[in-house]
C-alpha cells in the first residue's frame, strides 16, 4: 500500500469507529454494508448520506496532501525520518497536531486537512524508515504524537549502528 491508500483506509476506518460509537450513545444500530468500505457506504451507514460527496472530497484533500510531501519536501530528512532525524520528525508531527487543532477551532477546515495530510505522511514514514517493527514492536509508538514527551526512546537496535559503521569502515 502507498501513502494515499493507507491514509484513505485510515480515515474510513476511524470514521466508521466514531459513527459506531455515536450510534451506540444515541441508541441506534450501526451496520456497515457488505463489501469494501467507501465514503458513500460509510456516509449511508452513519445516517449522513447527503454528505458523501463532501466526505469524499475531504478524504481526497488529506490523501493528496499526504502524497505531495514526497515532492514538496523531497530533500527535507525530518519529513521522512531519514538520516535518523527522529527528534525533528516527531516535532513536525506534534507541531502539526497543534496546528490542526487550532485550524479546526478557527473553522479553517481546509488548512486542518492540509496539515493533517502532511503529518500523516511523516508519521507513516516513521514506520517505514525506522527499525520500529524490526525491533519487535507490534503497536504504534506511544510517544510520536505527544508533545509532552521529549525522548521517543530507542527506535534502532543497539547493534544496528555498530554494524553499519563497522561494515562501512571495512572492519
Amino acid at each position: 500500500m502507498d501513502h494515499l491508500e493507507i491514509t484513505r483506509e485510515a480515515i474510513l476506518q476511524t470514521t466508521a469507529q466514531v459513527c459506531k460509537q455515536l450510534a451506540s450513545v444515541e441508541g441506534r444500530d450501526f451496520t456497515l454494508p457488505p463489501g469494501p468500505l467507501t465514503a458513500e457506504a460509510l456516509a449511508l451507514a452513519c445516517s449522513s448520506s447527503g454528505s458523501a460527496k463532501s466526505f469524499q472530497s475531504a478524504i481526497s484533500d488529506v490523501t493528496w496532501r499526504n502524497g505531495g510531501v514526497d515532492f514538496r519536501h523531497l530533500f527535507n530528512e525530518e519529513y521522512h525520518f531519514d538520516g535518523e532525524r527522529f527528534v525533528e520528525g516527531r516535532k513536525l508531527i506534534t507541531d502539526g497536531l497543534t496546528s490542526v487543532k487550532a485550524s479546526v477551532k478557527r473553522g479553517n477546515f481546509e488548512a486542518a486537512r492540509q496539515t493533517l495530510g502532511d503529518i500523516l505522511h511523516t508519521l507513516q514514514d516513521f514506520y517505514s524508515h525506522s527499525n520500529w517493527i524490526e525491533l519487535g514492536n507490534r503497536f504504534p509508538h506511544p510517544d510520536l504524537i505527544r508533545s509532552d514527551v521529549l525522548d521517543i526512546g530507542r527506535v534502532a537496535g543497539i547493534a544496528r549502528a555498530c554494524v553499519w559503521v563497522c561494515v562501512k569502515e571495512g572492519e
